[in-house]
């Protein structure tokens, strides 16, 4: 009887002691936690613009415009830019605008909206430019300020 009281108490106090040293915490440590989120910018949206046609008449402007979405996590600016409509030899005067502004608008940072690219296109003389098909192609760009 002795031997089993003695086995038994032997092994409450290993089961005692390992569950205190599981019980409590010995030590802690802590550490920062860092993370960068780099700017970023994405354009949608942005399809293809048809002007109106021309009549002819020297110095006539017409405009297409089309409407993209900006969605940006930091202050930007929208700039837009192209070339000239070209058939073969010939050009027409072209413009670029963003937003009635010009050719660049600035963007808020945090930004989710949608803007307007306008292309005109202005005839010279009657005899300035071949009557057909013309093309031109406009880029627009969202960099950081």
């Amino acid at each position: 009887m002795k031997k089993i009281l003695s086995t038994i108490l032997a092994a409450g106090m290993v089961l005692g002691l390992s569950g205190m040293a599981m019980a409590g915490d010995l030590a802690t440590g802590t550490a920062n936690v860092s993370a960068y989120v780099a700017d970023y910018a994405a354009i949608t949206g942005l399809g293809d613009i048809t002007i109106d046609p021309f009549t002819g008449t020297a110095g006539e402007e017409q405009s297409g415009s089309d409407m993209f979405h900006v969605e940006t996590n930091c202050a930007a600016t929208i700039t837009v830019s192209g070339t000239q409509l070209t058939q073969v030899e010939d050009t027409i005067a072209t413009t670029f605008d963003v937003d009635n502004a010009g050719l660049s608008t600035p963007v808020a940072a945090k930004s989710n909206a949608d803007h307007t690219v306008t292309v005109t296109g202005t005839l010279g003389a009657i005899s300035g430019q071949a009557s057909g098909n013309y093309s031109s192609t406009v880029t627009v760009t969202v960099s950081t300020i």
